[in-house]
């Protein structure tokens, strides 16, 4: 039998207590100026799409007649389709 078993917890509590080492304060910045400059691009694109538009969708197929309003952001391609008929759907804007 060997102490193996018995040894080995001992080992992980003394590399638990030793801390990792410090990394450079620069490159802790640099990071933070990253993650800044690509939020403020992100923003100024972003602006005319934060509006909500109104649409007013309408089945292409004339048996069907079906329309719907929406209010979002932008439109998913699950909302471009006819739930009764799964034929693509007419979009106008409000």
């Amino acid at each position: 039998m060997s102490l193996d078993k018995w040894l080995k917890p001992n080992e992980e509590k003394k590399e638990k207590g030793k801390k990792p080492p410090l990394k450079s304060e620069p490159e802790k910045k640099e990071k933070k100026k990253d993650v800044k400059v690509l939020e403020q691009e992100s923003k100024a694109e972003a602006p005319t799409s934060r509006k909500l538009v109104k649409r007013i969708l309408t089945c292409t197929n004339s048996k069907c007649k079906y329309t719907k309003k929406i209010i979002k952001k932008e439109l998913s391609e699950r909302d471009l389709i006819c739930p009764r008929c799964k034929k693509k759907m007419k979009v106008k804007i409000i």
